[in-house]
């Protein structure tokens, strides 16, 4: 099932409860939000407030035990080639 976020006036506050509902057990959970349908306007303030949210959770990302990463160079690959193949279309 989706369930629609409408708009706050305060990104802010958004941004932390998205990443937290992305990151949680890396994502890998039943409301973890796929993606998010930002007003063309208010995209850029929600990156820069989204990047902020993700700092203060992992600030140290690539040292942090605790967080996944991509297995083996051939899904990394796998994964770069879905993103590129995406960017066709936008």
């Amino acid at each position: 099932m989706t369930l629609p976020v409408t708009w706050a006036n305060d990104v802010e506050a958004l941004a932390p409860r998205l990443a937290v509902g992305k990151l949680l057990n890396a994502g890998q959970t039943c409301i973890a939000p796929d993606y998010v349908l930002a007003p063309a306007d208010r995209v850029d303030a929600l990156i820069k407030a989204l990047t902020s949210s993700v700092a203060a959770l992992y600030p140290q990302l690539g040292a942090n035990p605790d967080y996944t990463s991509i297995i083996d160079d051939r899904h990394y690959a796998r994964l770069v080639a879905l993103i590129e193949r995406t960017r066709r279309f936008t």
